[in-house]
């Protein structure tokens, strides 16, 4: 997983002004398969996070292999996901 410097600053902020300390990567089914999805949430009890360009981020075990070619990157002031394995446009 890649997080750009400029996704690391909305990041980081967001964080910061929530109630939530790191970025949860899991995946989540959908009608064209797995896929990666986000969110802010606490750290669960007894979980570490991994720093991913000064973002704490924690990596569901089933996510782990899934997220090696994902890039968080920001566009027109929004945060975006690049994931070459997605499949576009299949619902």
């Amino acid at each position: 997983m890649i997080i750009t410097d400029s996704a690391k600053i909305m990041l980081n902020e967001a964080i910061k002004n929530s109630q939530n300390d790191c970025v949860h990567v899991m995946l989540q089914q959908s009608c064209c398969g797995e896929g990666i999805f986000m969110q802010l949430e606490k750290l669960p009890d007894n979980e570490k996070v991994v720093m991913v360009n000064s973002v704490p981020v924690f990596i569901d075990k089933k996510a782990v292999e899934r997220i090696a070619e994902i890039t968080i990157d920001t566009k027109n002031g929004r945060l975006i996901m690049i994931d070459p394995q997605a499949s576009g446009g299949c619902c």
